[in-house]
């Protein structure tokens, strides 16, 4: 009573009553509203000691010194008095509806819910009787109107319109509503939850709201540290938990879309998140009282939040706009996560190049990012720090149609004079060389990165493999040559990749790196002739300069130089040629220059430079022609992965991949799948490295992202659903209007025995056999993605939707025709499927009625079965699973059965808590299994015992079955296979006895306990009920129309016409 008194005053006046921080606060802020508790009260009390003392034979409230010295814990010792009968002037100045009385009640109650002697408190019914509950102090014709509007929430009747303002004119009445109700009604986006915050009237309440309100409260960072101690940042609930259980791991705050953010600058909004990884998730922010959005990073991890934010303090004395840093405006903690508040960019150079397919970009982009990154990289090295983790993830647009970029993330930037040699830092792939070979470490490692970077960015695609550092080290010299002798005697792990002939230094052959390591590597080559790059542009573009590209190739080599002290810097590279374009002065390349000044936002060269001889309008069509060309379609950028060197036949392959249209007609079984270690984000890696290892999270995939696969590139349009093993997303093919159905399973090892798993099953036509068709599997950011066809809904869908009524036998045949079509399909391969239940059926086309199979994740071998596997969800277990005997491909029939069972009754044919409950049903409708099949059961004796009395087996009674195991078991479970034909006759008027009697004998065929005894595939597809023999000389009958006959039927009737009108 006393928790809901709180929660009341809460929600009445906007803020808690009592502080939280320590229970000393809340007993020194009820002593200060409601007094010292009596005497009695206090001798009773435990804990008294710690929260009161005693002057003079009185009990009195330890001072907040006092109980510190006590305890341990510092409080705040500030007032905090609240005048419960004041609480209503607020609600007096907000709202025009407002009645004195009503308030006080409320007060009253309140008071009497919050009395500090639990024996005198007021109980819940007495409390359904106060005044202010049944609204008795509301009576009368002076308070009709207020009452009214009360008892309309309250759900009682209101007064007539007599009753309520007999003398009032309608049209004054309605206007006093309007305002009142616009006066009165709070919108659901003013109602935050809002801090603790000092008392009334203080210095520290004033500078909180400012703070609040100011609207350009966040115009410059404000490095303001507002973090607690991790015990700080629990959660009420988890609080709570501790105090009942002792302590324990506290789990983070589950953010969702539109929850508030208390900041120390502000309150922020969640209005979607953009992105999420390992550290947590990237929220997109609106403040309230302004109209800024926000890109707040919300890290679970307080450590790793805490570090990010030491991080952000190295650069606080740079300019953000000026040097393009990423801009933060403050850091703060809430509810058991640390949040940083950063400006809002655009999109990463990651998504650029996903979206724009991975072509070719033109160089005015690449100049423009190589300028804006040198600046940052120069600031940065002006003050001494190493970003550490330049890469395409954290380079972003800041405004793309001016083309400003920034760098962002500096969750890993140290000082420079913190990186030690052997510092294992940046991603692989864009890892400089004296990381990887153990030389000492300065601010040159970024530019290296960043060479990478605009050479991604250029060529569309990385320059180097990233598997292993070998395949690296081995691209870097058959493109630059072997390091200098003196790097390499230098190098701390240079015997890891080179070694000695003649006292000369080589690079290991790939079989000596795999027998030193027991790394495997690829077989093929990876160069890249840097010089020829420039083709792919030159056919791609018509705004071309040969020397403007052999500008950008001159300074790639000089960023891309193996020797870290012989690597261009910052601000060298800003000198250099291509940035300043001092190349392309001249009139023969004024019109290129103009563009590319325009770019970099220059002062272009004058209309008489550019083209003093073309004509206005030659020069506008030339000018329409280039732009369409040149031009690129932000939809039509992707990342791809590494492909082969140019040339191969792989890489061909790979090309005619992706741009067919038509290149997922058949099933691809091709394996794209690395070790577990390579499945990691590039900032896990870059973690990893640095703090040692650690699990590596799942990446977290949401709608609109892409996932770049072996045949092409998909996007996500939405989620079907997901499991314990992941999610399924219907996503597109970009160049095709194809659906598909993605399966992401974070578990990569499940991934991989699902992949195998299909690969069984790859000799059968998907489409004939009716299986589920997968096109191919590759894995992306530590997923393992299986891409399938798009199908409608399964069984289990079908019947809910259905609220589980029986279904006509129309359906269930040719649910039982094509599934045993893809049994007697996988038997002649010798697989079972043993996961067949109402989940893994699915309709293929809905009014066609076909069916077909998923879900081969628990596939195998029929010979890898062994005796005593526990396959099979509970409803659908085959007895031989239960009772431990040998199993076979049989067990996928049983399950077929129970389906067919299920979908012909609307109902489970057995209970699917208990195999108990499996067993005693079927007994109960088929007998006894036989004698032998029980004395070779593995698992026989759990559920039956020997009875000399009869000399024979007999089922465990319930009572008998719950004493030996402790499990609940329910009632009866008698199922009359012969009556369930009685639901169909009541429920359709088309209806036909012999043909329900001859679905009745399939089933109890397809039901039999023993295993050899059971109706094969083969043998079902030949019974009456599929051929459909006993309808012989039936008048009509519509399966014929589901089962493909009709059809025929019609064709030969009209060539019988044919003939006899010829």
């Amino acid at each position: 009573m006393w928790a809901l008194g709180m929660v009341l005053a809460c929600v009445y006046c906007g803020y808690y009553l009592f502080p939280s921080s320590t229970e000393y606060e809340t007993i020194h802020a009820m002593v200060q509203i409601f007094g010292l508790p009596e005497a009695d009260v206090l001798d009773r009390a435990n804990y008294k000691d710690t929260f009161f003392t005693r002057d003079n034979g009185d009990l009195r409230l330890c001072t907040p010194e006092e109980y510190t010295e006590i305890t341990g814990n510092r409080v705040r010792c500030m007032n905090h008095v609240i005048d419960f009968d004041a609480m209503t002037d607020q609600h007096r100045n907000m709202y025009e509806m407002h009645d004195d009385d009503d308030h006080k009640a409320f007060i009253d109650l309140l008071k009497r819910i919050l009395e500090v002697n639990p024996q005198r408190r007021i109980t819940p019914s007495q409390a359904l009787e106060h005044d202010f509950i049944t609204m008795k102090h509301l009576a009368g014709k002076s308070k009709a109107a207020y009452a009214a509007g009360c008892e309309g929430v309250m759900g009682k009747t209101p007064p007539s319109e007599a009753q309520v303002n007999p003398s009032a004119s309608s049209s004054s009445s309605m206007s006093g509503s309007s305002n009142q109700s616009r006066k009165s009604s709070m919108s659901e986006e003013e109602i935050v939850h809002v801090r603790e915050v000092p008392s009334a009237g203080s210095a520290d309440k004033q500078s909180s709201q400012s703070s609040l309100n100011s609207s350009d409260s966040c115009e410059k960072p404000v490095f303001q540290e507002n973090l607690e101690k991790p015990e700080d940042l629990q959660t009420d609930k988890d609080k709570a938990k501790i105090s009942r259980k002792g302590n324990k791991k506290t789990e983070a705050f589950e953010l969702m879309e539109g929850h508030y953010l208390v900041g120390n600058q502000g309150i922020y909004r969640v209005q979607e998140f953009v992105g999420e990884g390992g550290f947590g998730k990237v929220a997109k922010c609106t403040k309230l009282g302004s109209p800024e959005m926000y890109a707040i990073k919300i890290i679970a991890n307080v450590q790793e939040g805490k570090e990010e934010f030491e991080s952000m303090k190295l650069i606080q004395v740079l300019d953000p706009d000026e040097n393009h840093l990423m801009k933060m405006y403050e850091c703060f903690s809430f509810q058991n996560v640390i949040c940083l508040v950063y400006e809002i960019l655009e999109e990463s150079l990651e998504d650029f190049l996903i979206k724009n397919e991975c072509k070719a970009t033109p160089l005015t982009y690449v100049r423009a990012i190589a300028q804006q990154m040198f600046q940052a990289l120069k600031a940065l090295k002006s003050i001494g720090v190493v970003h550490c983790d330049i890469k395409l993830d954290n380079i972003m647009f800041a405004d793309k149609k001016s083309l400003k970029f920034k760098l962002i993330d500096f969750g890993l930037a140290v000082e420079t004079k913190e990186l030690p040699t052997g510092t294992e830092i940046q991603v692989t792939r864009f890892r400089a060389p004296e990381v990887i070979l153990g030389l000492p470490l300065d601010e040159s490692v970024d530019m290296w990165a960043l060479g990478m970077v605009l050479a991604c960015v250029y060529f569309g695609n990385y320059p180097f493999p990233s598997r292993t550092e070998y395949e690296t080290i081995r691209a870097m010299v058959q493109i630059f040559g072997l390091p200098e002798a003196d790097v390499l005697d230098r190098a701390n792990y240079k015997d890891t990749f080179f070694t000695r002939d003649n006292s000369d230094w080589r690079l290991c052959t790939p079989e000596e790196y795999s027998k030193s390591t027991g790394k495997e590597l690829r077989k093929k080559n990876h160069v890249i002739d840097f010089d020829a790059m420039t083709d792919q542009h030159r056919n791609m573009y018509e705004m071309h300069d040969d020397d403007d590209h052999k500008a950008f190739i001159d300074l790639l080599k000089r960023i891309l130089e193996v020797n870290p002290q012989r690597r261009i810097t910052p601000s060298q590279a800003l000198e250099h040629d291509f940035i300043t374009m001092k190349h392309l002065a001249g009139k023969s390349k004024a019109a290129y220059a103009a563009g590319c000044e325009g770019v970099m936002g220059k002062t272009p060269l004058s209309e008489a430079q550019v083209n003093p001889s073309a004509s206005s309008s030659s020069s506008m069509s030339g000018s329409s022609n280039q732009s369409r060309k040149s031009s690129m379609s932000e939809e039509e950028i992707v990342h791809v992965r590494e492909v082969p060197s140019a040339g191969s036949a792989d890489k061909q392959s790979s090309h005619s991949s992706l741009n067919s249209s038509d290149s997922c007609e058949k099933p691809v079984f091709q394996e794209n799948l690395e070790k577990p270690e390579d499945l990691q984000t590039d900032k896990d890696k870059a973690k990893i490295s640095r703090k040692g290892n650690r699990k590596t999270e799942a990446f977290e995939l949401m709608e609109g992202r892409n996932l770049v696969g072996n045949q092409g590139i998909y996007k996500v349009q939405e989620f079907l659903g997901e499991g314990s093993f992941g999610k399924v997303a219907k996503c597109t093919k970009l160049g095709s209007p194809e659906m598909y159905a993605i399966k992401i399973i974070a578990n990569v090892q499940e991934g991989k025995e699902e992949f195998e798993s299909m690969k069984l099953i790859q000799v059968l036509d998907p489409d004939e056999n009716h299986l589920m068709k997968m096109y191919e599997c590759f894995s992306f950011q530590n997923v393992i993605c299986l891409v399938y066809e798009i199908l409608e809904e399964s069984l289990v869908d079908f019947l809910i939707k259905n609220e589980c009524k029986a279904t006509p036998l129309t359906y269930v045949r040719a649910i039982a025709q094509q599934m045993f079509q893809a049994l007697k399909a996988l038997k002649s391969i010798g697989v079972v499927h043993c996961d067949i239940k109402l989940d893994n059926i699915m309709f293929a086309d809905k009014i066609s009625l076909k069916f077909k199979l998923i879900d081969f994740g628990l596939a195998v071998e029929t010979k890898e079965l062994p005796t005593g596997t526990e396959i099979q969800a509970t409803p659908f277990r085959a007895p031989e699973v239960i009772l431990g005997l040998p199993l076979d491909e049989s067990i996928d029939m049983w399950a077929l059965g129970v389906s067919l069972a299920t979908v012909y009754s609307g109902n489970f044919a057995f209970p699917d808590d208990y195999d108990y409950e499996t067993i005693r049903a079927m007994v109960q409708i088929f007998g006894l299994p036989e004698e032998e099949l029980l004395s070779a059961g593995l698992n026989t004796q759990d559920y039956f015992t020997w009875d000399s009395g009869v000399n024979g087996w007999r089922l465990y009674t319930a009572e008998e079955y719950t004493q030996r195991t402790m499990s609940n078991v329910n009632g009866n479970h008698v199922i009359n296979l012969d009556q369930m034909t009685e639901i169909h006759r009541k429920q359709f008027d088309m209806y036909d006895d012999d043909d329900h009697k001859a679905f009745i004998d399939l089933l109890k065929r397809m039901l039999e306990v023993n295993p050899q005894r059971r109706i094969t595939p083969s043998q079902a597809l030949e019974h009456d009920f599929i051929t459909m023999k006993h309808l012989a000389g039936k008048k009509y009958c519509q399966d014929e129309d589901v089962m493909g006959d009709r059809q025929l039927g019609r064709k030969k009737k009209n060539l019988s016409s044919d003939k006899h009108g010829s």
